[in-house]
């Protein structure tokens, strides 16, 4: 149940992040014109980083309590890669209104250093998320 718990945690985070950066923004970006565009990102970012959040919050009570059953040093670097992201996520979510601010003010400088940083973290999460299920995967096999 657990480590099913686990899997299914990364899998919808890493899936949710492939879907946001190389479906939905280009799409988006490509269709509608900025106003729209920005409205559409603005309502769904917030809610991006809330699925973000439960998922690693899932994921990383799922990995620790394996770890403490299990004593596996597999489970306990996948608790680690979560709470890395974990904290990398609540970080994005904190930036959207910074970012949004930003835009509206005009002030494009600032824009682009947090739009860049929020960017950099969506990529760090990507590759802890790849790195945690791969971690995962092998915890199943260890324990199947």
């Amino acid at each position: 149940m657990l480590l099913t718990l686990l899997l299914a945690a990364i899998g919808v985070a890493l899936g949710s992040i492939v879907f946001l950066s190389f479906v939905l923004a280009p799409v988006v970006f490509q269709t509608l014109d900025a106003a729209a565009a920005s409205r559409l990102l603005r309502a769904m970012f917030p809610r991006y980083y809330r699925l973000g959040l439960l998922c690693c919050a899932t994921g990383l009570g799922s990995a620790v309590l394996l770890a403490a059953t299990h004593a596996s040093i597999v489970t306990s670097g996948c608790a680690v890669l979560l709470t890395a992201m974990t904290v990398s996520t609540a970080y994005s979510l904190r930036l959207v209104p910074r970012i949004n601010a930003a835009r509206d003010s005009g002030l494009q400088a600032q824009f682009e250093t947090l739009h860049l940083r929020s960017v950099v973290l969506n990529g760090a999460n990507l590759v802890l998320a790849v790195g945690a299920l791969g971690l995962a995967t092998m915890a199943s096999r260890a324990l199947i």
